[in-house]
């Protein structure tokens, strides 16, 4: 995978939805990847409105969304065990491990995985 790819974590696509300027400034021009379950999340979010998919429908057509294949599975059943995290964050932090890119996150619960996966906190 590229240099300036990054998979993104479900609280970064929110904070750019809700319009962190600085923080959509920073994806552009990368090679933005997202878990399935991120999509999942995402679009299932409570109060739900047909401007919001809309939005999302578009992210979304510029990433890649990596599935849930039996790799990322077999990570997620790792880092699961290892460093205790929710299933939702084990899927992210798999996927992130799988393709080979770092995770881009304002949640400090990623630190514990790293090093194991490459963690970019950023604030928001």
């Amino acid at each position: 995978m590229s240099a300036d790819s990054l998979l993104l974590d479900s609280n970064i696509i929110v904070h750019v939805l809700q319009g962190h300027r600085s923080l959509a400034e920073q994806l552009e021009g990368k090679h933005l990847l997202v878990s399935s379950i991120t999509r999942i999340e995402l679009y299932s979010w409570p109060g739900s409105s047909k401007e919001r998919d809309t939005w999302l429908d578009a992210f979304f057509a510029e990433c890649e969304v990596v599935e849930l294949d039996r790799s990322v599975q077999d990570r997620t059943i790792g880092l699961r065990k290892k460093f205790k995290l929710t299933l939702a964050d084990a899927i992210i932090a798999a996927t992130a491990l799988h393709k080979d890119v770092p995770l881009l996150t304002a949640d400090q619960d990623f630190k514990k995985v790293s090093p194991a996966v490459r963690v970019i906190l950023v604030e928001t």
